[in-house]
């Protein structure tokens, strides 16, 4: 399967290979330990380097640069609200997932994923390496801290039988 080419603002291509989107808010992108937002610009996908050095700083740089306005996509001011909320919900989740000292809870990898009705956990039995919680952001936002605990311990007792 071929993958689209992502340019840099320069439309340099970006290798690959050291490009990660973040899985739980999409359109941001890490390489390098840097942060970029990506746009659409003349029907190419094009990275723009952001100056912060973690997501919430970087949802406001956007904003404050208005780096969205020279995305050609339709909506792009619906992107940087969507990255709000999203980031709202990974923050919410977070909270919940710290008050357990389970192992596979350590290293997570938080996606989201609309297809998700509220969580999801996948286990990675072989080596632990990284467990994967797929969540859905508007499921988080709605519900109360007690109703994602209960979830969550769900999934220690179902895992911890097997």
């Amino acid at each position: 399967m071929k993958t689209n080419q992502i340019y840099y603002n320069n439309f340099r291509p970006v290798d690959h290979s050291k490009c990660f989107e973040y899985a739980a808010i999409p359109f941001l992108y890490v390489i390098d330990k840097n942060i970029y937002y990506k746009v659409n610009k003349s029907g190419k996908e094009v990275l723009i380097r952001l100056k912060s050095k973690s997501i919430r700083e970087s949802i406001g740089e956007i904003e404050k640069r208005k780096l969205h306005k020279s995305d050609s996509t339709r909506a792009p001011r619906q992107k940087i609200e969507k990255m709000k909320l999203w980031h709202s919900a990974v923050v919410k989740l977070k909270d919940c997932v710290e008050l357990f000292s389970w192992p596979p809870y350590k290293n997570l990898k938080y996606i989201n994923s609309s297809s998700a009705v509220s969580l999801e956990f996948s286990f990675n039995n072989k080596n632990s390496v990284q467990n994967n919680l797929s969540f859905n952001s508007t499921w988080v936002l709605q519900s109360e801290d007690e109703e994602i605990i209960s979830k969550l311990r769900e999934f220690v007792l179902h895992y911890s039988r097997s």
